[in-house]
C-alpha cells in the first residue's frame, strides 16, 4: 500500500520553520518600523536647527524678534539653554519637544569679497536633544548639533 501523504513529523517540522520565518520576518519589521522613527525625528531636529539659524541669519542684530537666538551683536558667554516648539520659537511649555543648547562668540574676519576690509563673524554652536523634559547627559538622549557661522554687519 502506497502512502502519498505527509506525516505528522513532516507536517509539525514544516509548520515550525514557517513559524521561525514568520517571528523573524516580524522581528525585523519592528527594528524598521524604529528606525524610521528615529530618522524621521533626526530630519525634524535637523530642520529645526536650520530654521533657527536661517531666522538670525536674516537678521543678526534685531533684538525685538521673539527668535530663540538673541542677537549676534554680542558675545553670548558660555553654554545657555532653552526649551523649543515646533515653530522654533522659545517656548515655556513643560511638554515643549526640544532642549536647545547653544553658544555664540564673536570674531573679526576678513571679508569674503576680497577687499581686505574687516567684517564680524558670529560662530554658533547649537544642540539640540530630545525629548526635552530628559536629562542630555543620558544616553538614551538623541541629539542633533549643528555648527556654523553667520556674518554680523558692522555698527
Amino acid at each position: 500500500m502506497k502512502n502519498e501523504g505527509f506525516s505528522l513529523i513532516e507536517v509539525v517540522l514544516a509548520l515550525g520553520i514557517c513559524a521561525f520565518a514568520i517571528v523573524a520576518i516580524f522581528g525585523m519589521f519592528s527594528i524598521g518600523y524604529k528606525t524610521v522613527g528615529e530618522a524621521s525625528n533626526e530630519f525634524n531636529a535637523a530642520n529645526l536647527a536650520s530654521l533657527i539659524v536661517a531666522q538670525r541669519r536674516a537678521d543678526p542684530t534685531n533684538t525685538s524678534a521673539n527668535l530663540v537666538l538673541p542677537a549676534l551683536d554680542q558675545a553670548i558667554g558660555g553654554w545657555q539653554e532653552k526649551t523649543v516648539g515646533w515653530d522654533g520659537l522659545p517656548s515655556t511649555d513643560p511638554n515643549a519637544p526640544y532642549r536647545l543648547r547653544y553658544r555664540a562668540g564673536l570674531t573679526n574676519s576678513a571679508s569674503l569679497n576680497g577687499t581686505g576690509t574687516n567684517t564680524q563673524v558670529a560662530l554658533i554652536c547649537l544642540s539640540l536633544s530630545w525629548p526635552a523634559a530628559a536629562d542630555p547627559s543620558k544616553a538614551t538622549v538623541s541629539h542633533y548639533e549643528l555648527v556654523t557661522e553667520v556674518h554680523v554687519p558692522n555698527p
